[in-house]
């Protein structure tokens, strides 16, 4: 918990370390609890966050000050000390709720998109390669019209192939319900998608296990390119993915040789709206996500500094019967 002395100081504790939840009294010196309230709502950034109002002022008229600033709770003093506490509660349930329904609506619309892409860019990509292979098959084609259509060959077959990655990697079969799934698929069906961004970094692979988890597979597969995205961004040379077996566990591990993270900015790395990219270009909820849909699924994540630089995540998941 994070306390500050007045408004202003709050404000700048809210921007620095984007917290779960404002709680504020409205009389402060310095910025009343209203002007933070209105602070904090016209930043895109911490918009989203739930801010609670305490005042000693009763009446209609005070609350609606306090709502119209932007305020998610209003809450009168005097008050138990309980009441409090269930209303802090409640929107930090509220606010866990709407996270994971934009995570799940997010997921859709890729799903869709996903397939509009598959269907709308298989199609033509076919009729060129099969147009091609027709007249690559006729006779008095010099060598250079067989070289030209060879490239053109090969460029709608690279089509083909992300187009059938990103179908495969977002619809895999599950219907967005949890099954038995193999993580190897995922994390090669994940390097696939993202192979133009891969071209400089060497991908090895340890995969000591053919145990399956219970998950769901697209989910999955998210969660396995926000990993992977996190160390190309890092930047890292080389990446190691790892699945083996703990127990009655899968561990499936991506690794990175970059730079790492700082020791003050490891205990955030799994808050939500924290990231420490530019602004848009992260909205700081990958890995808060990833780690609440595994926890739905009876897994976790972690994350340790990896032995040698570069960092280290960790997916664990109950093994699932196949």
């Amino acid at each position: 918990m994070l306390v500050a002395a007045d408004g202003t100081a709050g404000l700048s504790q809210v921007k620095k370390e984007r917290p779960d939840l404002v709680l504020s009294d409205v009389m402060m010196p310095g910025l009343s609890g209203t002007a933070l309230c209105i602070a904090v709502k016209a930043d895109a950034a911490l918009a989203a966050t739930p801010v609670i109002l305490l005042t000693a002022r009763a009446g209609t008229d005070a609350a609606i000050e306090g709502f119209a600033a932007g305020a998610d709770e209003f809450v009168e003093k005097p008050f138990h000390p309980r009441v409090l506490v269930a209303r802090v509660q409640a929107q930090l349930r509220l606010r866990s709720m709407a996270l994971q329904l934009a995570a799940q609506a997010r997921l859709a619309a890729v799903g869709t998109l996903a397939a509009g892409v598959g269907h709308e860019v298989r199609n033509p990509v076919n009729a060129v390669l099969n147009g091609v292979r027709a007249l690559q098959a006729r006779e008095g084609l010099d060598e250079s019209d067989q070289q030209l259509l060879s490239v053109i060959a090969d460029g709608a077959q690279r089509i083909n192939v992300i187009s059938s990655a990103l179908l495969s990697h977002v619809s895999p079969g599950d219907g967005g319900g949890t099954r038995p799934v193999d993580p190897r698929e995922g994390l090669d069906s994940s390097v696939r998608l993202m192979a133009h961004r891969l071209a400089d970094v060497g991908v090895h692979r340890d995969y000591q296990t053919d145990a399956h988890v219970v998950a769901s597979a697209a989910e999955l597969n998210q969660i396995f390119v926000n990993l992977i995205d996190n160390g190309i961004r890092s930047p890292a040379k080389n990446l190691w993915l790892g699945v083996k077996e703990e127990g009655d566990k899968v561990q499936i591990t991506v690794a990175d040789d970059g730079p790492g993270v700082p020791a003050d900015i490891a205990p955030r790395l799994f808050d939500a709206f924290f990231t420490t990219r530019d602004p848009g270009e992260g909205t700081g909820l990958g890995l808060y996500l990833s780690r609440q849909s595994l926890a739905r699924w009876g897994g976790e994540l972690r994350f340790a500094p990896r032995p040698g630089g570069g960092t280290s995540f960790t997916v664990e998941l109950p093994k699932g019967t196949r």
